[in-house]
């Protein structure tokens, strides 16, 4: 399976948006559910997210994983990412493969980079 950006950023933008704290599962509308677990799997072993991973039976897959809240780091990522700007001009610049294909740590700091930039332009530095 290939890592999918824009899922990705769906999924911690929903969790964010939350107005309590709470163990719901996340659906995200157009995504099999099956691959958004998969995707909540690898942001919580990445510490981006808090929750409980429960397995079914034999195939070793997450059945259900209940969401508390983004971590510290989860929610630096999304600062990143919900910039429309900054998220329009990364994928203007990579292909949703490249993106993919890129460590989240490298993925932040481009984003960082982005945002850091235009702060200081907003700032008139």
């Amino acid at each position: 399976m290939t890592r999918d950006m824009e899922l990705i950023r769906q999924i911690l933008l929903k969790i964010k948006a939350r107005q309590t704290l709470n163990l719901e599962p996340i659906e995200i509308d157009g995504y099999d559910r099956a691959i958004v677990m998969r995707h909540l799997e690898m942001l919580e072993n990445e510490h981006l997210i808090e929750g409980i991973v429960k397995y079914s039976g034999q195939d070793g897959l997450p059945s259900l994983i209940s969401v508390k809240d983004m971590s510290w780091d989860g929610h630096n990522f999304i600062a990143v990412l919900e910039n429309k700007s900054v998220w329009n001009t990364m994928k203007e610049k990579f292909s949703p493969s490249e993106l993919a294909g890129m460590p989240l740590s490298i993925v932040k700091e481009i984003g960082l980079a982005l945002l850091k930039q235009a702060a200081l332009k907003a700032a008139g530095l």
